[in-house]
C-alpha cells in the first residue's frame, strides 16, 4: 500500500471536471516538490484527505460494496452467497498461474471502503491511502454532491500526471531516477 501523504490535483469549478489522482506517492521529496509546483491552467493542487467520508456522513450514502445484491440480478445464486462486500488482493503463498485472476484476487464479505480488507480491517492510519472498493456509481454520487463531475480517461491521465506530458511516469522519463522508488510498485515475481 501506498503510504505518506498523497497530493492532488482538482480541475476547478470553471472547468467543471474532479480529477483525483496521486502523484509522487511514496517519496516525501516528490511530494514537496508537487506541491510547490503550479498547477496547470484550470487546475489547484489540494491536499489529500478523507473527503469520501465527509461525503457518507452528510449524505447517509451506501457503496455497492455496502449493499446487499439484490437476488434477482443473480439468477440461479443461492441467497446465502449475496452478501455485501468487494474483491481483496490476497497474496499467494507459492508461484500461481497468470491466466487466473482468482488466484490472488478473492471475494470478501465484509469488504469495502471502511473496511479494505475485510469487515476485521480498518482505513485506521491509512487515511491519505486512495480510496478503494467504490463503483462508477459511488464516485458519481460523491462528485454529484461535490458539485463536479467526473473526468474523461484523457483529464484523468493529465491530472495522474501532475499536468506533465509525454513523459513515461508522472515523475519523469525514468522508473527509478537514481535507484529510488517513486511509487508503489510490484517488486519481483508477480504475484508472490
Amino acid at each position: 500500500m501506498i503510504t505518506g501523504t498523497n497530493v492532488h490535483l482538482i480541475m476547478t469549478a470553471d472547468v467543471g471536471a474532479l480529477h483525483h489522482g496521486s502523484v509522487g506517492a511514496g517519496n516525501t521529496e516528490s511530494i514537496r516538490a508537487a506541491m510547490s509546483t503550479v498547477a496547470p491552467p484550470g487546475m489547484m493542487w489540494i491536499p489529500g484527505g478523507d473527503l469520501f467520508s465527509s461525503f457518507v456522513a452528510s449524505t447517509g450514502y451506501v457503496t455497492v460494496a455496502e449493499r446487499r445484491p439484490n437476488l434477482a440480478d443473480y439468477p440461479g445464486a443461492s441467497e446465502d452467497m449475496l452478501d455485501p462486500g468487494s474483491s481483496v488482493f490476497i497474496k499467494p503463498t507459492h508461484r500461481v498461474s497468470l491466466g487466473n485472476s482468482y488466484n490472488w484476487w478473492s471475494y470478501v464479505p465484509g469488504a469495502q471502503w471502511r473496511h479494505p480488507h475485510g469487515p476485521d480491517s480498518s482505513i485506521a492510519g491509512i487515511e491519505s491511502h486512495p480510496l478503494v472498493h467504490v463503483a462508477w456509481e459511488d464516485v458519481e454520487a460523491y462528485a454529484t454532491w461535490a458539485g463536479k463531475v467526473l473526468p474523461t480517461e484523457a483529464e484523468w491521465e493529465f491530472a495522474a500526471r501532475g499536468g506533465l506530458e509525454g513523459a513515461e511516469h508522472a515523475w519523469g522519463a525514468e522508473l527509478s531516477p537514481g535507484g529510488t522508488s517513486m511509487a508503489n510498485t510490484w517488486q519481483g515475481g508477480f504475484p508472490i
